[in-house]
């Protein structure tokens, strides 16, 4: 094989690996006995170390070295500009930070979810801490040059800072704060649904699938499911899945 085709199977093994992952996520999120925790925790982890080690190896590093500067196709040029960005970061990060972190966040989601439907935070609270712990950790590992936040701000917003958004909450903070205190000094209350109106959780699935195929969500190449949080995956071509959660007394907190 070429080079050029050398790097895009090394880039599909990286990506198989976390297509796995988010296959297991999914699970953990939605069907996963509690029991399954512990053992889930490790697979998880044991696969972050494998796709960790795949995405570091000296060999990816070379290939990117090499196809830098090239005359690419404008897809694989950003491949590569991508793939440059992840290997840069990841070969600062230790594989056993890597497995040990996966397994915190596999552990503290069940604990989480157990703490939210009793309403109490304190079995939740060690977890948190950990997480805490580990993710200044990592900042420290990839270092920064402002600001802590700005580490983690890059995950979602490529290149932004802390200092890119000051100016933005600050306006927002303006003119919200003066608003809010004005209707919270209005007197005026929000229309509230009857406490005696029950809606059933058939009908809000129903509900639900309706409104997500109005919208365009195609159910051949996707699927809705239950969490205790909603969230949106995307874990490989032609498979895109979301989740809602369902309350009898209000029905519109299925539409997030």
């Amino acid at each position: 094989m070429s080079l050029e085709q050398d790097f895009l199977e090394h880039v599909r093994n990286i990506h198989r690996f976390t297509a796995i992952q988010g296959h297991l996520g999914w699970d953990q999120e939605t069907q996963m006995p509690k029991k399954g925790a512990r053992a889930r925790g490790d697979i998880l982890a044991w696969l972050a170390t494998q796709s960790h080690q795949l995405l570091t190896d000296s060999e990816f590093g070379r290939m990117l070295d090499e196809l830098e500067g090239q005359d690419l196709a404008p897809s694989l040029n950003a491949n590569v500009r991508e793939m440059r960005r992840k290997y840069d970061e990841a070969i600062k990060l230790p594989s056993e930070f890597i497995s040990e972190f996966t397994k915190v966040r596999s552990g503290a989601l069940v604990a989480w979810q157990d703490a939210r439907s009793k309403s109490d935070f304190s079995l939740f609270a060690p977890h948190l801490k950990a997480i805490i712990d580990l993710t200044r950790q990592k900042i420290d590992y990839l270092g920064f040059e402002h600001t802590p936040y700005d580490v983690l701000l890059d995950e979602y917003e490529r290149d932004m800072k802390v200092s890119d958004y000051d100016p933005l909450f600050a306006g927002l903070k303006a003119r919200l704060v003066p608003l809010l205190k004005a209707i919270m000094d209005s007197g005026v209350k929000p229309l509230a649904l009857p406490g005696e109106l029950s809606f059933s959780i058939e009908d809000q699935i129903s509900f639900c699938r309706k409104v997500s195929t109005k919208m365009g969500f195609d159910f051949d190449g996707g699927k809705m499911d239950v969490s205790t949080h909603p969230f949106c995956a995307g874990l490989w071509s032609g498979d895109t899945r979301f989740t809602t959660r369902f309350d009898e007394k209000d029905p519109f907190s299925c539409l997030y």
